[in-house]
């Protein structure tokens, strides 16, 4: 009973943190064309270009990632991980009909985004599972070269992803403002994962 009742809990916090970032996206990020990074930055490059979904997209381009990531690392991680996917994948699409688009200024849709998508990201990694896309991607890399961090891994993918946004924006800024989603967002993670206080250590050799 308490196993099911853990897994609800899961998947709630799956649906809201989903909710919470499809919002960013579709109502800050995209609607500016400001890159979220990630595979959810190609997909909604693809949506751009192509108008497909995007949630399908996402889920599509995660397809392939998961079932490798499930070969090679297994585990509840790489399962939570798709059940999250999946739902982030639907909430987007849900969100391109449901939600409005706010086309303002550049650095406050970058700003409101990020932080939203901080947010929202937050909630899902709160229960042992992440979006799935650069993640497992750094990870299966790191397993090959074990001198290369999965934080320098994952920034490398995301600044060629921004990169890329610029070249299809066709506007140098959208990749300066990407960056400030981006911080925005990770700086709202780091506060909710671990916690707003800060210490310092002091060590003293004598």
């Amino acid at each position: 009973m308490k196993k099911y009742l853990k897994y609800s809990v899961d998947i709630l916090y799956y649906i809201v943190g989903s909710l919470i970032y499809s919002f960013a996206v579709t109502a800050f990020i995209s609607a500016n064309e400001i890159s979220p990074g990630g595979f959810t930055g190609i997909a909604t490059l693809l949506n751009f270009i192509t108008h497909l979904p995007t949630g399908a997209v996402l889920f599509a381009l995660n397809l392939p990632v998961l079932i490798l990531g499930f070969i090679k690392l297994g585990g509840i991680f790489i399962l939570k991980t798709a059940v999250a996917t999946a739902i982030l994948s639907a909430c987007l699409d849900v969100s391109e009909n449901l939600f409005p688009t706010f086309k303002t200024d550049s650095i406050l849709a970058s700003l409101f985004g990020g932080i939203l998508m901080g947010l929202g990201l937050s909630l899902v990694l709160l229960r042992g599972a992440t979006t799935g896309g650069v993640d497992i991607i750094a990870k299966l890399i790191n397993r090959k070269f074990r001198h290369i961090s999965v934080g320098r891994i994952i920034l490398a993918l995301d600044a060629a992803v921004i990169l890329l946004a610029a070249f299809v924006y066709k506007n140098v800024e959208s990749a300066l403002y990407s960056v400030v989603a981006m911080y925005a967002s990770s700086r709202i993670m780091d506060t909710v994962l671990y916690g707003a206080d800060k210490g310092k250590l002091i060590h003293i050799v004598t």
